[in-house]
């Protein structure tokens, strides 16, 4: 018979019911946002596909499909090109004729499971727009 400590066997569980959220240390890891996605917020469904991230521009290119809604700026696709991660935050953006980047959405995200996603609500144009968004979730699933 193999004896393996509690503490071993307790970090195993721990690792195995971990999101990628919770393994990340301080930050999202982007490996695991890249790819298309099935976007929900109330009756509205979008596809979101966050393209191969470039560390080193610290950005990944965005498109979508399909509407969020009118309270998104719908029927149109949302507004941004680029996504990036800023701690625990999803971040869409584009830059502007200026050279800024113009955050149109962010927020935190919550891992359900590897497949599954919460996105909160945090800021951006359309949340500046529309207070009512803050704190809002939006469903990301593969």
């Amino acid at each position: 018979m193999i004896r393996i400590p509690m503490s071993t066997i307790m970090v195993l569980e721990l690792f195995a019911v971990c999101t990628p959220t919770v393994v990340a240390q301080g930050k999202l890891n982007v490996d695991d946002l890249v790819g298309n996605w099935t976007v929900s917020f109330m009756e509205y469904n979008a596809t979101f596909n966050l393209e191969k991230f470039d560390k080193e521009a610290n950005q990944g290119r965005f498109t979508s499909e399909g509407s969020l809604g009118p309270i998104f700026g719908g029927p149109n696709p949302l507004n941004a090109t680029k996504w990036r991660v800023e701690g625990f935050q999803l971040v869409f953006f584009h830059i502007s004729r200026r050279g800024d980047d113009q955050v149109i959405l962010a927020g935190d995200v919550e891992f359900q499971d590897a497949t599954r996603f919460k996105l909160t609500l945090k800021r951006g144009y359309w949340v500046a727009a529309n207070q009512r968004l803050r704190n809002k979730i939006v469903d990301f699933k593969r």
